[in-house]
Formats: C-alpha cells, sequence, structure tokens
C-alpha cells in the first residue's frame, strides 16, 4: 500500500467521484464508501459499498476499513435534501438526513481517530452547505443537518487539532461548486461559484506523506 489512505463517502459519482479521481491522480489510497461501486477502476481505489442511512452497516464498514487501512484523510461528501416545507416535512426524513450528513460523518470519524491519534496526523473534511447557515424554504431539515455539520467540525478541531489532526467544513452553494481551500484547523469556508469538478482536492491535503 503506498499513499496516505483517504476515505471518501459518496464517491462512486458525481462531485465525490472527481474528489476520488483527484486525490488518486496525487498518489493516495483511497477507499469509497457508497451504495454502488465506483465506475472508475485504479489500482489504488477500492470500493466499499454500504448505505449510510444504516449507521449499523456504516460501523462495520469503517471498523472493517480502519483495521485493513492506515486511513489518515476522510471527505464526507455524501448527502441529499429530501425538499418539503417545514409542516410537510416528516421527522422519518429529518433523521434520515440528520444520519446520513452528521450521523455517518462521527462514526466514520470515530472509526479512524485512534489511528490518526496514533500518528498524530489526520485530516478530515467535512461537506456542508450555505444553507446550514443561510438558508431557503422547503429546505429546512436538509438546512438543519448541514448547520450541524459546522458546529460537529469545531467541535472536532478543539478536541483533537492539539494531536495533529486537522479539521474543516465546505460549505457548498449550489452542487457544482469550486473549493476555496483551506488549511486551518476548524475553520469554515464558504465556496463561490464554478464548477465542482475543477478543484484539486489535493490542494487541500497536499501530496502524501
Amino acid at each position: 500500500m503506498s499513499g496516505n489512505p483517504a476515505i471518501v463517502t459518496g464517491g462512486a459519482s458525481g462531485i465525490g467521484a472527481e474528489i476520488a479521481r483527484q486525490l488518486l491522480g496525487a498518489g493516495y489510497e483511497v477507499v469509497v464508501f457508497d451504495r454502488q461501486k465506483p465506475k472508475d477502476a485504479a489500482a489504488k481505489l477500492h470500493g466499499v459499498e454500504v448505505d449510510l442511512l444504516d449507521n449499523n452497516a456504516v460501523a462495520q464498514a469503517a471498523a472493517d476499513v480502519a483495521k485493513r487501512f492506515a486511513v489518515t484523510h476522510v471527505v464526507h461528501n455524501a448527502g441529499t435534501i429530501r425538499p418539503a416545507s417545514i409542516e410537510q416535512t416528516k421527522i422519518e426524513d429529518l433523521q434520515a438526513l440528520t444520519q446520513l450528513h452528521l450521523g455517518a460523518a462521527l462514526t466514520i470519524t470515530q472509526a479512524v481517530l485512534p489511528g490518526m491519534k496514533e500518528r498524530a496526523f489526520g485530516r478530515i473534511v467535512l461537506m456542508s452547505s450555505v444553507a446550514g447557515q443561510a438558508t431557503m424554504p422547503n429546505i429546512a431539515a436538509y438546512a438543519t443537518a448541514k448547520g450541524a455539520i459546522a458546529a460537529f467540525t469545531r467541535a472536532l478541531a478543539v478536541e483533537y487539532g492539539a494531536s495533529g489532526i486537522a479539521c474543516m467544513v465546505k460549505r457548498v452553494r449550489s452542487f457544482w461548486m469550486k473549493v476555496r481551500p483551506l488549511t486551518i484547523s476548524g475553520s469554515v469556508s464558504s465556496l463561490t461559484s464554478s464548477d465542482m469538478r475543477r478543484w484539486n482536492a489535493a490542494s487541500v491535503f497536499g501530496p502524501p506523506r
């Protein structure tokens, strides 16, 4: 195994797939968590089929990967919206979105933190949305879950920054955006317009150590 192993959730398609490609291109070992296998094929690309809405399945998958790989990087990118007015929002949708955006992030992070602490090195990026700060109609459950990600990231930075683990949250304004890289633990960045596929994910992490 060569290169720092990185977990990318939702990495089988869309933004996540592009993040995986960029990390692979920079020399990282990439493990994709998704309900489907990655369409790309590469020696350093590994697909783990898991439903991130099922936290027991997430916990098992994360524990297995943490045993197989010395994971140093995590990008929690998976997400969805389930739009509805507040009056029509179902508690099941709120619970599902909270699990997908926040619960899966917590569970995966818990699995890899011991190894990161032992190596005194780790990088965790959680994808959020400006909707978590300045929302719009009919996405209350989504906005709530995304807003919680920023708070969770700050908590991670406070607890583990001194252990060499940098934690960052990226807020997206639409589905395809350009990321402005941040390297400060716990910082929150607002993303600007342009194509997300132009972002070089490795520019946030730098080359594998």
